[in-house]
């Protein structure tokens, strides 16, 4: 409650002041409700797509655990990145780096994947695909060139038409 600056020589002087105060104390206040409420958006979106990538992750893991054994052992493993490999016409792994990926994924030394070890795979590919397109739409705007993001937008557009 905002109280007068009062003394024998300014009796009811300062009450506008106060306010001004009030004001721009409140200001950082509200402030950090935004960004605590902005953060606790941010972080429930993050737990949205944390949901949405294990969802994925799981059925990933289902459709290359051939055996059904809740575990990718070193055949499984290499028949999916072989197969990542060819659909993205990239040179296969050898069984050098099939072994370097089993070992760099397989935290409890048990020789497989299980499904958690698999979600964190998961997470780094599409973190390096999130990388390559950032990548790639900075190569188009250095470039002159439009953006995916813009030529989507001009291809949506146009069937919407």
């Amino acid at each position: 409650e905002p109280r007068a600056k009062e003394d024998a020589n300014t009796k009811g002087e300062g009450v506008e002041e106060d306010e001004e105060e009030i004001e721009y104390e409140t200001e950082p206040i509200d402030s950090e409700l935004n960004s605590k409420s902005t953060l606790l958006q941010s972080l429930q979106l993050v737990m949205q797509i944390k949901d949405k990538i294990r969802v994925v992750s799981d059925l990933a893991f289902q459709a290359v655990d051939a055996d059904g054994s809740n575990s990718l052992d070193k055949n499984e493993l290499a028949a999916v990145m072989k197969e990542v490999a060819q659909e993205m016409k990239v040179t296969p792994p050898t069984d050098a780096d099939i072994i370097s990926v089993l070992m760099e994924l397989d935290d409890d030394f048990d020789g497989t994947v299980s499904k958690e070890e698999f979600l964190q795979l998961i997470i780094l590919v599409l973190g390096k695909m999130l990388e390559s397109e950032e990548d790639l739409e900075d190569n188009m705007r250095s470039k002159g060139g439009p953006s995916i993001l813009e030529n989507l937008k001009g291809h949506i557009q146009e069937h919407i038409q």
